[in-house]
């Protein structure tokens, strides 16, 4: 358990790190549209820098449950598994794509 521990304490610290680079480059992005200016290399370089955190984000994510993962006994893999497909169902394509609960379509014959 205290291997567990270290591992997300570990992740936590660098997660911290990025949400305030992101934080930052929000900022950064806001500034640079600020009263409709727009100079499209500035942009693109903020936003790449911002895809690369999140890139970096959902790397660690995975890499952390393959840790634990690698921790668990045969048992707790077996339950570990059942969970994460249950976690699973149910998050197919609907309003805002696969995975993301927009919000509920327009009735029909709403005229949208």
């Amino acid at each position: 358990m205290q291997k567990v521990k270290s591992l997300f304490d570990a992740q936590q610290a660098a997660e911290e790190q990025r949400h305030t680079k992101l934080e930052d480059l929000h900022k950064q992005i806001e500034a640079a549209t600020a009263n409709g200016q727009f100079d499209e290399n500035t942009v693109r370089n903020l936003a790449s820098q911002q895809s690369q955190l999140m890139t970096d984000q959902m790397v660690d994510h995975l890499r952390l449950h393959s840790q634990i993962y690698g921790l668990l006994t045969a048992e707790q893999k077996t339950k570990a598994d059942q969970m994460m497909k249950m976690h699973g169902e149910g998050h197919g394509p609907g309003p805002g794509g696969p995975g993301h609960h927009g919000p509920p379509p327009p009735p029909p014959g709403s005229g949208f």
